[in-house]
Formats: structure tokens, C-alpha cells, sequence
């Protein structure tokens, strides 16, 4: 399994302008006006900025997904309050998005807001799933701490049979899986020999 490496995370964050980083949060905060639907809600440590900034970049710009972070799309959201006002603005994100992703890191513990949007959605959807974040290219201890998460399906980043591209795969385990994409769209992961 190939984590998402959290210095690759890093560097493709710094390799965003300040103008194009502006006009994808634009077009993001007019998309979560307008109450479209996100395809993915980015379940995360304030701690991670950084790191979140490269993925939401990724998700965005390499995999076509419209992705809902809260810095990004309502910075006057302040997470630091635990307080009905700010619950009310995320539950309204969270229904406005098809998946959650939960970014799980060194710092997701920290969070005092990931497990209650982790747990809302599945309630919601059941359509929730680790995206590993990972200082090493392998995994570290399964969830310490956290074993709830190993109910989850993972998200790897891996290459396609038959080819040198990579996409990113929603694994219930090493032999049932799916396209994130196919994911998104409501197809489960289907066992593949």
C-alpha cells in the first residue's frame, strides 16, 4: 500500500502562486454559494495546513475533484470554537458533499473536529474512507490510538495495470477495491483477483 507522502504533500503546496491559489478558492467559494455539491469534504488537522494545502491541490487540480476544506472555502469559519454555529456551517458542508475523506496523520488526534465530522457523515452516507498521510512512503502502526479508523476503507495511491500513471484506489482491504472516482460516484469496492 502507498501512502500519500507527506513531503510530497508539502512540496506540491509550495509550488502554488498566490494568484492561482486565489482564483481556485474563488471559484470554490461561488461553487459552495451557489449550493453545488463538493465531491469530497477533507476531513483534517488545523495542524496540517501545509500538507492539506498540497492535497486539496492534488484532489483539485490532478483528479478533477470540487473539494471542500473549510479554510479554503469559509476562511471566517473558526474551528477553534466547539459551538453550535460553527457545527451548523460544517453539517451544511457535509451534506452538500457526496465522500468524506478523513486525513489521517500524526496530528488527527489533536483534531476537535475530525471524529465528529467522521462520524456524522458516515451516519449520513456511508461513504467515508482514510486517506493515510504518512512522514514515511509506508505505513506506520495501524491507527494507534484510533482503531475505529480500521473500519473505514483506505485510500493508496498506486499505478494502473497496464500503465505508468497512478490514481488513488479506496482499498477495504489488498484484494477489494475501486477507483476513488467510481468511489465518489457510489461504487463500493468489488474484489478483484
Amino acid at each position: 500500500m502507498a501512502l500519500l507522502s507527506e513531503r510530497a504533500l508539502r512540496a506540491r503546496a509550495s509550488g502554488f502562486t498566490k494568484i492561482a491559489e486565489g482564483n481556485l478558492k474563488k471559484s470554490l467559494r461561488d461553487h459552495a454559494a451557489s449550493g453545488a455539491e463538493f465531491d469530497v469534504f477533507l476531513s483534517h488537522s488545523a495542524l496540517d495546513q501545509d500538507v492539506v494545502r498540497g492535497l486539496w491541490r492534488s484532489l483539485e487540480e490532478d483528479f478533477g475533484f470540487a473539494v471542500y476544506v473549510d479554510w479554503i472555502v469559509d476562511p471566517d469559519l473558526d474551528r477553534t470554537k466547539v459551538n453550535a454555529t460553527t457545527a451548523e456551517r460544517l453539517r451544511a458542508r457535509l451534506l452538500q458533499s457526496k465522500a468524506l475523506l478523513y486525513a489521517s496523520s500524526v496530528n488527527s488526534t489533536e483534531s476537535k473536529w475530525m471524529p465528529w465530522e467522521l462520524g456524522f457523515f458516515d451516519g449520513l452516507r456511508s461513504r467515508a474512507a482514510v486517506l493515510p498521510v504518512s512522514k514515511t512512503p509506508q505505513p506506520d502502526s495501524a491507527h494507534k490510538g484510533i482503531e475505529y479508523l480500521g473500519l473505514y476503507p483506505y485510500v493508496s495511491e498506486e499505478r494502473i495495470k497496464g500503465s505508468d500513471n497512478t490514481t488513488l484506489w479506496v482499498n477495504a482491504n489488498k484484494t477489494t477495491y475501486t477507483t476513488l472516482r467510481q468511489w465518489v460516484a457510489g461504487q463500493d469496492p468489488i474484489p478483484v483477483e
